[in-house]
């Protein structure tokens, strides 16, 4: 079982990678074409974590299309700066089991990709 993080800064990429990968096999992603070729050729993805602050629009078109695809049973955890509440309501909307304002919690993360995964 391995998580994908879409995610184009590197320091928060590093910082998800080091709060993770004690439990867990973290493949990273910098945008959503990198995932959706790391989705087809990893079958062992079953939690994708995707930073919004960038390229928003496109990211919430990749979290809808593969929450809606009969192909994956994937996850979705956000990561945003953005506090705007109709912008987090269309990533509920569009499959986004939670949402994280940054700077998160780490032991709030890893709590609840344990959760999502045991789900």
């Amino acid at each position: 079982m391995a998580i994908l993080n879409i995610n184009s800064n590197t320091t928060m990429t590093q910082v998800v990678q080091t709060v993770l990968e004690k439990k867990y096999v973290v493949k990273n992603a910098t945008n959503v074409f990198d995932a959706a070729a790391a989705i087809k050729s990893n079958a062992d993805v079953k939690l994708i974590l995707v930073d919004v602050d960038h390229s928003t629009l496109e990211k919430l078109e990749f979290i809808h299309h593969i929450h809606t695809s009969t192909s994956y049973k994937i996850k979705f955890i956000v990561f945003t700066a953005n506090i705007n509440p109709e912008i987090n309501k269309q990533f509920t909307l569009a499959g986004a089991k939670k949402i994280f304002l940054k700077p998160f919690n780490p032991v709030e993360l890893v709590a609840t990709v344990d959760s999502l995964i045991a789900n």
